[in-house]
């Protein structure tokens, strides 16, 4: 019976993903999910990448070019790029790491959740529930029509109103968007599972060495595995593993200094040999990855502020009775206070909403909902032991009513599908495959329109791909956005600084849009190679 509800799980979120990324009658690769775009198309850039370079540059895998360093987790792009390798076709290559991970996760939390206490359709129910945690907006707007003085601008947009939502339905903004969080959250869960299991083992004769060594060796792949995949979900798991170090040593067995060196020879044989590995691999992988991030910033109460919300206001909203659930359950249970998955679950919720860890929401939001899931696993815990489930239930409602009326709308009304690349686009970016070579450094107008085949379907670098996942992360790229709207205006007149950058192509579509190009000089000055479909490709002199 066990297996029913936790296929009802992969089914869900197989369908969720397998609309990220569909091929239309005409040849036009589209998505039912128009947040899905920006991160989907420099996935696809990073699959080209590895697809088309030779193996020794795997270990760089940077494709935007500019004036800082900038490094990215590349295990799922990784997978992606050995599956076109490998002769599968663009749709494949990208979807079934995905489902790979989705199949992880599914099964994981389905453990995880019936470790805590859960049923096996309560843990398969509550594994879709995590997801579709969002806000009280839906029940906001029906009682605004009961009381409009009070919620008058309930039924307006995400971000306008005093019942505004910053955080958005994970699954829609955060799981199925970013195909990294993906692959993260999956290991990082499966990751939770051994880590919890080997919890307190030291003191229990009846673990044999071979659960000690099994362990030693899952979290010898998984650890490594975790940090290629996702960097913040590897950081999660450090910190779960350092506060059940603090709470097994401190906590359990006392303070006397043999107890405490025992549990550190416990944690250092398990999880030691995987910490290292993984340490070992973020330095090879991604050598910018800490030393040009610059966007931490002291904000506390920033996610509310944005909205003009008090802090209360703005976690009734989104979270609801998240977080006085998880209040409530601390402060009557001293068991859930010393709970590792709490404590860990609290220092991360606490931090991010103190800091900021970029310019913009994203990063956050991935950090707050681990904080959402470690709080889940205690509290399906706390509130197994209880007799009164019925509160239980109703918060469950209440918690993902906001979730479930946007994936029905999904499945029942679904919208005008969002055309990605159309078939034209994949045409001359196949032919750039074909008669560019591998180091071909491509200028565009791509930081105007993020989906712009130059970058995300020729497995060649261009000088900037993607202006977002740059600026996010706190790098200046002002100077280079200026310089390349310039070198598009004035084609003839920038050659040398063209020459000077390392360029050797240009790739503009036949109406910039807002991006000024310089379409005679091109023509006049520049060797067309070709035209199709509206996009041109020249070569520079």
């Amino acid at each position: 019976m066990g297996l029913i509800p936790c296929s009802l799980v992969l089914l869900l979120l197989v369908w969720c993903i397998s609309r990220c990324l569909f091929f239309l009658p005409d040849g036009s690769i589209a998505t039912d999910f128009p947040d899905v775009w920006g991160d989907w198309s420099l996935h696809a850039a990073h699959s080209w990448w590895f697809a088309e370079q030779p193996f020794l540059r795997w270990f760089d895998p940077r494709i935007l070019r500019f004036d800082e360093t900038f490094s990215y987790p590349p295990l799922i792009n990784l997978l992606s790029g050995l599956l076109l390798r490998s002769g599968f076709g663009f749709q494949a290559s990208m979807l079934l790491p995905c489902l790979l991970f989705v199949a992880i996760l599914g099964f994981s939390l389905n453990f995880l959740f019936r470790g805590a206490g859960a049923s096996p359709w309560a843990a398969g129910v509550l594994s879709v529930l995590i997801f579709l945690a969002g806000g009280t907006r839906v029940i906001a707007a029906l009682v605004s029509g009961a009381i409009p003085s009070l919620f008058e601008a309930a039924s307006g947009g995400i971000k306008s109103g005093p019942l505004s939502q910053v955080w958005l339905t994970p699954l829609f903004s955060l799981l199925l968007p970013q195909r990294t969080f993906l692959a993260g959250l999956a290991l990082g869960v499966a990751t939770l599972l051994v880590v919890l299991h080997m919890g307190h083992s030291h003191r229990h004769r009846h673990f044999h060495r071979f659960s000690i060594r099994a362990a030693m060796v899952a979290l010898l792949i998984l650890l490594p595995g975790l940090a290629l995949a996702h960097v913040y979900s590897f950081m999660v798991l450090s910190l779960v593993i350092l506060v059940m170090i603090v709470t097994d040593g401190v906590t359990d067995v006392g303070h006397s200094p043999p107890a405490i060196r025992a549990v550190l020879r416990h944690w250092m044989t398990i999880a030691g040999p995987g910490l290292i590995v993984a340490m070992l691999m973020i330095l090879i992988t991604m050598p910018a990855i800490g030393s040009k991030v610059s966007g931490l910033d002291w904000a506390p109460g920033w996610m509310a502020s944005e909205t003009g919300q008090s802090i209360f206001l703005f976690w009734i909203v989104n979270w609801n009775v998240i977080v006085p659930l998880v209040v409530i359950a601390a402060i009557t249970s001293k068991e859930f206070r010393r709970d590792p998955c709490f404590l860990a679950g609290a220092i991360i919720f606490a931090a991010m909403n103190a800091f900021k860890l970029q310019p913009w929401a994203w990063d956050n939001s991935k950090l707050l909902m681990w904080a959402l899931l470690l709080f889940s696993i205690p509290l399906v815990r706390f509130f197994s032991q209880l007799k009164f489930k019925p509160t239980a239930a109703v918060a469950l409602v209440i918690v993902s009513l906001d979730g479930v009326t946007n994936l029905i709308g999904q499945v029942v009304a679904p919208k005008a599908p969002l055309v990605l690349w159309t078939s034209g686009e994949q045409v001359i970016a196949g032919w750039a495959r074909s008669h560019l070579r591998l180091d071909a450094l491509i200028l565009s107008p791509s930081h105007e329109d993020h989906r712009y085949w130059s970058f995300s379907l020729t497995g060649r670098t261009n000088v900037q791909a993607y202006g977002g996942w740059i600026w996010t992360h706190g790098l200046s790229v002002e100077p280079l956005q200026s310089r390349i709207s310039i070198m598009l205006e004035k084609p003839a007149a920038s050659l040398d600084a063209m020459r000077g950058m390392g360029i050797t192509h240009i790739a503009v579509p036949d109406l910039g849009g807002s991006v000024k190009i310089g379409f005679d000089e091109l023509n006049r000055s520049f060797k067309p190679l070709i035209s199709f479909d509206n996009q041109t490709i020249f070569r520079v002199p």
